[in-house]
């Protein structure tokens, strides 16, 4: 007779499909894998109205899929009780309160296996559980509480106290949630060593890096090319609506590109990328060109000759740069973009940092096939050999199932580096 499969809770703050952001595409990895082996609610966020057409594809992974209304106006009207009360906004913004009570009475008499938190701001349906499941991981990506604070120095006015006083909040969040799970994921040492270090709190925590589709990316430079010539090319990916990418955007542009084009004048600027935003699609034109949801960002960096990850303002890893490196596309990074990876400088990746550094990099790179084509081969055997989502999967699975069997968390220490979610990204 075949054994009963264990109950897995999946809370994501927001819906984790189709995988066009960062965020996203971690949660629908881990949503994935669970589903394989675990009998997975998911009760995910819909802050747009366009999520709601998602429902059908998660219903072939997941084995029951719960929509419900977080964020919007109703979600910033719930957060100004948390602001009085000197509580994180976050958390409140994508909790639904009718969503809340269902879970309240369902878990009245039922108890999951494993509840799975993708992320601090799904994690206050946990007080709406009624009966504790077996075993609780709460992925925090990265210190979203330092990401806040980080924002906070890029902003003036009320929006930088704002974003401070949310920081400060979620610190205080953070710490309690992470004593109240089993085990606490990062996905990189930096994230975690920075998320001890605040909070006080080391038992539990543990690194689970991302992943790359090593093979669907490494076939990039087969695809027809996107250009219609073979102008020297400056790419940049990502998701063209995200603060963090806006900014590394414009800055490329307009304090590095002209630099550039001093010397070498026909230099193509290509930003590619999901729902640009306003300020860069007023960029487009024959030397600027901007994409929107493109059905497939590989030909823009298996043709590119050089992919640039400039930002500024970067926590945990960056999956835009480990996408350029799967691709085959020579990396001209700033050192917060790889900051969460453990890469050699010059080896597999160049870093600048600064406007002019940034661009002399740039037309070293551009003048040289030679060091492109080292540093692209070097790139794509590390994601290969260190980055493949199939080396994570194993990770989760060996960690869901250690803390389920009863030995917690601990019992890693004997099992082989290969296994161990600590030993993630290390050469």
């Amino acid at each position: 007779m075949l054994k009963p499969r264990y109950s897995c809770l999946f809370l994501a703050n927001r819906v984790p499909y189709p995988a066009d952001r960062g965020d996203k595409l971690r949660a629908l990895a881990w949503l994935r894998r669970l589903s394989l082996h675990y009998d997975v609610t998911l009760l995910a966020g819909v802050d747009t109205v366009e999520d709601w057409r998602w429902r059908e594809p998660l219903e072939d992974i997941a084995m029951e899929v719960r929509l419900t209304p977080a964020g919007g106006l109703r979600g910033k009207m719930r957060g100004a009780p948390q602001l009085i009360q000197g509580k994180p906004l976050t958390p409140a913004y994508f909790r639904n309160p009718e969503t809340a009570r269902k879970l309240q009475e369902e878990t009245s008499d039922k108890r999951y296996d494993l509840v799975f938190v993708y992320t601090s701001g799904a994690a206050a349906y946990l007080d709406d559980l009624r009966t504790p499941p077996r075993a609780t991981i709460v992925d925090f990506v990265d210190v979203d509480s330092a990401r806040w604070e980080a924002l906070s120095h890029a902003q003036s006015g009320p929006m930088s106290w704002i974003y401070a006083r949310e920081g400060a909040a979620l610190k205080i969040f953070e710490a309690e949630l992470a004593r109240r799970a089993d085990v606490s994921l990062f996905a990189t040492e930096a994230e975690a060593a920075l998320f001890s270090a605040r909070s006080g709190v080391s038992q539990g925590v543990r690194v689970l890096g991302n992943g790359v589709d090593v093979a669907y990316w490494g076939a990039a430079a087969e695809q027809p090319s996107p250009y219609a010539d073979d102008k020297p090319t400056l790419v940049i990916t990502g998701s063209m609506d995200q603060t963090p990418n806006v900014d590394a955007a414009l800055w490329l542009h307009d304090q590095v590109l002209p630099l550039i084009r001093r010397e070498e004048p026909e230099t193509r600027f290509v930003v590619a990328g999901a729902r640009p935003a306003p300020e860069l699609t007023a960029l487009a034109s024959h030397m600027n060109v901007v994409t929107g949801d493109v059905d497939d960002l590989r030909p823009y960096l298996g043709h590119a000759t050089v992919a640039a990850a400039p930002m500024r303002v970067a926590r945990g890893i960056q999956n835009k740069v480990l996408e350029a490196m799967a691709a085959g596309a020579p990396l001209l990074a700033s050192p917060q973009a790889v900051s969460g990876l453990d890469l050699r400088a010059g080896d597999h990746v160049s870093i600048a940092d600064g406007a002019d550094a940034f661009a002399a990099e740039a037309l070293r790179l551009l003048r040289s096939p030679e060091t492109r084509e080292t540093i692209a081969k070097a790139a794509k055997a590390h994601v290969a050999e260190h980055c493949d989502w199939a080396g994570k999967h194993a990770e989760l699975d060996h960690l869901a199932q250690t803390l389920l069997a009863g030995d917690g968390p601990e019992a890693d220490d004997e099992a082989p580096d290969a296994a161990d979610p600590t030993k993630v990204n290390a050469d």
